[in-house]
């Protein structure tokens, strides 16, 4: 599978489209992933890939390159029907395919990725919503990169 170049110009597109990419070919059986919240014609479950969040920092990793901190924000939604569990699969899922494509051969850290060592995946907590009418079960993810530019 090919990921997107990630050059400093278009950080932010570069890594939406690569995580997109890595997590739709990794996705559960019965998931969608989307690049919005499905407000016509919902499909549930479903995992929400938001835009990136960049910032330019003085990263402490010793002899290395990495200078751009990111992080990737994946919303989770399953139907209240299915139980609280279906989230719990989806954001595995999620923390699983990112561990794996960030250490794996044909992976995504050719792209100079690599998980924030102190807290490379931050759970938000559950909530339950009603939206059009439909019970949701709500859950959000972030991933806590390094980028190297």
């Amino acid at each position: 599978m090919a990921y997107e170049e990630i050059t400093k110009s278009s950080i932010r597109e570069n890594l939406f489209e690569t995580f997109y990419q890595v997590l739709n070919a990794n996705k559960l059986g019965g998931w969608t992933v989307l690049a919005s919240f499905p407000e016509q014609n919902p499909v549930f479950p479903c995992l929400v890939i938001n835009p990136a969040a960049v910032s330019l920092k003085s990263l402490n990793i010793p002899k290395s390159k990495f200078r751009w901190a990111a992080s990737m924000l994946v919303d989770v939604y399953s139907l209240t029907k299915d139980g609280k569990e279906k989230n719990d699969q989806g954001m595995d899922n999620v923390m699983d395919t990112i561990r794996t494509n960030l250490t794996s051969g044909d992976n995504i850290s050719q792209y100079n990725l690599t998980l924030d060592k102190d807290v490379p995946f931050d759970d938000a907590g559950a909530s339950q919503e009603v939206i059009n009418d439909t019970g949701l079960n709500v859950n959000s993810l972030t991933i806590n990169l390094a980028v190297k530019l």
